[in-house]
């Protein structure tokens, strides 16, 4: 009688534990299901039912796989029993239907049950309703594709343009060199207007040099193909290549637009020289853009190891959230409405500076103008 009333007692308490089971399932926010050792389901709680709109009886067994999406149903089935042959967790999505006949995606989590003493006795898993997510997934990735075609249609256009801009250019080049050969003969050499002459051409032929580098320069920015350059480094003096910049722009005949200062007259390094002075080129012409037909301020210095340029305007400023991705090709932190250009120059010199293994920041607020500096090795 006694062992007899043990028993009594421990089924009550097996019942009374399935019955909490039970109560607590149903009001289980999630869907939730279990199998037996047989792989076939043996119960479903009441958040599974009302989703599903369908009685316990019908969802039993292998019932519940008629909801399953017919694209979803032979992937959903082998993953479930890979994994409870292997008695492994498991996660998957498929779309299952809905009381109301539409289908919802579900995350489905589900992880074996075993016994006290370790006796495997089936699964268990709790299935989620992520259309919502899943939907929003589909919106970004659509977003990102439709970004990215954008970006490759800029890429080929600055990848035509490249090449229709280099096509004039490359006779013209031709021309300038035989004026220049020709020179010394239509003209004396000793007159002040030969000279004045022949400095015009000399100039002239410097720019299209300048041009057809910007042009590669701009061919290698829509490509994406600056971690492939090779720089070709010599001795350079950086307080030259300034003074070449500035007299591009003009600076030296209104010495109130720039202010200069340098802590020595030779500032030399073992750099590529194309690249420094599209670095600096850059950072002037952003200057400027932006910088309100204010004084622009340009500090060189040189320590033991390393080198320093900075470059300050007084311009409109950056916006705090907007001082990292300026950096990144395409990018603007001000709308093309009101400043011209593509974004890429802010790109180029900060490419150009890791090339030489250098640092490039800024630091600005709104109206408050904004300072960039560059740091690079003496020796890259």
């Amino acid at each position: 009688m006694e062992i007899n009333a043990i028993l009594a007692e421990a089924k009550q308490k097996i019942q009374e534990s399935e019955e909490r089971f039970r109560v607590m399932s149903d009001y289980a926010p999630v869907a939730i299901w279990m199998s037996g050792t047989n792989s076939l389901c043996d119960f479903f709680n009441l958040g599974w039912l009302q989703f599903t709109g369908r009685t316990m009886e019908q969802e039993l067994g292998l019932g519940w796989a008629d909801g399953v999406h017919p694209e979803d149903f032979q992937h959903t089935i082998d993953t479930y029993l890979n994994a409870f042959n292997k008695r492994v967790n498991f996660s998957m999505y498929y779309r299952l239907r809905r009381f109301d006949g539409e289908f919802r995606w579900m995350l489905d989590n589900g992880v074996p049950r075993y016994l006290p003493d370790g006796t495997f006795v089936g699964y268990i898993g709790s299935c989620t309703d992520v259309t919502d997510q899943k939907n929003k997934m589909i919106e970004l990735s659509d977003t990102l594709k439709q970004r990215d075609q954008a970006l490759q249609m800029r890429d080929d256009l600055l990848s035509i343009l490249s090449h229709e801009l280099k096509t004039p250019l490359t006779p013209l080049k031709i021309y300038l060199q035989t004026i220049k050969m020709h020179i010394p003969k239509v003209c004396d050499a000793l007159s002040e207007e030969s000279l004045s002459f022949s400095e015009a051409v000399e100039n002239m032929d410097r720019q299209v040099d300048h041009i057809l580098k910007l042009i590669n320069t701009m061919l290698d920015a829509a490509c994406g193909t600056f971690e492939k350059l090779i720089l070709h480094v010599e001795k350079v003096n950086l307080v030259e290549v300034v003074h070449c910049v500035l007299e591009r722009y003009k600076f030296k005949k209104d010495d109130s637009l720039y202010k200069l200062t340098y802590s020595s007259n030779d500032i030399f390094g073992q750099w590529d020289r194309l690249r420094i002075d599209q670095i600096i080129d850059n950072l002037v012409n952003n200057a400027i853009k932006y910088g309100q037909n204010k004084p622009i301020e340009i500090c060189l210095s040189q320590s033991s190891s390393q080198t320093a340029l900075i470059i300050r305007d007084q311009g409109i400023g950056i916006p705090r959230n907007a001082q990292t991705s300026i950096f990144n090709r395409f990018e603007r932190a001000v709308s093309g409405k009101h400043y011209g250009g593509l974004g890429l120059g802010l790109y180029i010199a900060k490419e150009n500076v890791l090339l030489h293994k250098g640092t490039i920041t800024v630091e600005s607020d709104i109206g408050e103008g904004a300072t960039f500096t560059v740091t690079l090795p003496n020796h890259c």
